[in-house]
């Protein structure tokens, strides 16, 4: 009897401990569970919001660069019917005969005005230039000798090659039209040389376009380009921004320094803009169109809203998986707790 009683002491003493190890147990598998499937839940949403950021960022930059392509396309689109309206011109015999002989044929200024109007509102104004002759169809048209002061002009008439120009003015053209007219901010300029029977050249047509045409082309209620920017970069120094901007801000010289001879696009220095770039014909300008960043992300408080539900119910899923994980393993040793209890 003593023995057994000793023995009953021993295993209830045992029991106890065992006991206390099993509820401690408890507690460590559950705390354990919980830690370890949160952690990984945040890990996990924290993975997937950064993924869908990166995507909806790439996103961004593939529907911004599909739009400026498409602008410029039509940019491209508009200057080469430009191109071959004037020629008409050039082929008119006209003119050409005006030019070669130096004489003035009746009914010159009639064609010129009218193929100004024809060609597009857009246009500034023609003129035609010969050796000692010269017309256009407003006052205060360049002069030819101030023409040929511009380096690409002066090449292109020297070079036998070259048959037409399409060149960017805009220092000091204030001067060169009359005071009815003001495009200070410069002109485009096609010029075409003009060739007799003989394909000798007799002289040149000219047409300005006013440069702010070029903003027409940039026009997109998309909410993605909202408070977007939309330039032209002249000599790689002069930004000229379109009327149509909604704020004066400029490209900044930190971000002129990024911009390659090539199309591209780049982040700004300040980080908050997309800038995407492109030539225009073989001129010496880009077109420039700066984006904010934030457009990208305007739907990804969406997202927030998905990410914290999703970690709200694997949280809850969290509890009940560390609650099955306690009862899967500690069931089993609190049933042998009590069978060595009720043994005696």
């Amino acid at each position: 009897m003593k023995i057994c009683s000793i023995y009953n002491i021993i295993i209830m003493v045992i029991g106890r401990e065992v006991f206390l190890i099993f509820k401690h147990l408890t507690k460590r598998i559950f705390l354990i569970s919980i830690i370890s499937i949160t952690s990984l839940t945040l890990l996990v949403a924290w993975v997937s919001f950064n993924w869908s950021k990166k995507i909806l960022y790439q996103q961004f930059v593939k529907v911004s660069s599909n739009y400026f392509t498409g602008s410029n396309n039509n940019i491209s689109q508009f200057l080469n019917g430009i191109a071959e309206l004037s020629k008409l011109i050039s082929a008119n015999p006209a003119l050409v005969y005006t030019l070669k002989n130096d004489r003035f044929v009746p009914g010159t200024d009639q064609i010129l005005k009218s193929t100004a109007s024809g060609l597009n509102l857009d246009v500034v104004g023609i003129a035609i230039y010969g050796k000692g002759y010269s017309y256009s169809s407003i006052s205060g048209m360049t002069p030819l000798d101030t023409l040929l002061k511009n380096p690409a002009i002066e090449d292109f008439s020297m070079s036998p090659e070259k048959n037409s120009l399409w060149v960017s003015r805009y220092k000091d053209i204030s001067l060169l039209y009359n005071d009815s007219i003001d495009y200070r901010d410069g002109v485009l300029s096609y010029l075409l040389k003009m060739y007799d029977k003989e394909k000798n050249v007799v002289g040149y047509a000219l047409v300005d376009i006013d440069v702010k045409t070029i903003f027409n082309f940039f026009d997109n209620q998309n909410r993605i380009f909202d408070g977007n920017s939309i330039y032209i970069i002249r000599d790689k120094e002069d930004v000229l921004p379109s009327p149509y901007n909604n704020s004066s801000e400029k490209i900044s010289g930190a971000d002129l320094k990024k911009v390659k001879d090539t199309k591209g696009y780049f982040v700004s220095s300040d980080g908050k803009k997309l800038i995407l770039y492109d030539n225009v014909a073989d001129m010496d300008i880009k077109t420039a169109m700066a984006i904010p960043i934030k457009n990208a992300f305007g739907k990804s408080t969406e997202y927030i809203g998905i990410f914290i539900i999703f970690t709200a119910v694997f949280f809850v899923f969290s509890i009940y998986i560390a609650c099955a994980l306690d009862k899967s393993i500690t069931r089993p040793l609190t049933h042998i707790y009590y069978k060595m209890k009720s043994f005696k």
